[in-house]
């Protein structure tokens, strides 16, 4: 976990009839996952309340194809630090992608 390599391979939208994500595909230490957040169309911005879908659902694991949690109670503290530095390196980029291919929702 210390010396992880996380890299963010792809970013593109997701339109649903409801909602929007944007959803990137990443690989940490060989392993590939799926991490999905909301886009707020109204202030065109990531969401990244306590409500965030990160911070509830977690990832998904593309290897065993489940949701893997990445914040639960009683988490052990390294742990914790390492998926609040990776969280945040895939709302940075996911910030880049919406700064760099605007949707046409917020008009």
């Amino acid at each position: 976990m210390q010396n992880s390599l996380v890299t963010v391979q792809s970013i593109d939208w997701m339109h649903e009839h409801t909602y929007t994500m944007v959803v990137a595909n990443i690989i940490i230490d060989d392993c590939r996952y799926e991490a999905a957040e909301y886009y707020d169309a109204v202030n065109d911005r990531i969401c990244t309340d306590a409500d965030a879908h990160l911070a509830v659902n977690g990832i998904f694991d593309v290897q065993t194809g489940e949701m893997l949690k990445i914040f639960y109670p009683d988490q052990d503290v390294m742990e914790e630090i390492f998926w609040t530095s990776v969280e945040e390196q895939i709302i940075a980029a996911m910030r880049t992608f919406v700064d760099r291919n605007p949707t046409n929702l917020a008009a």
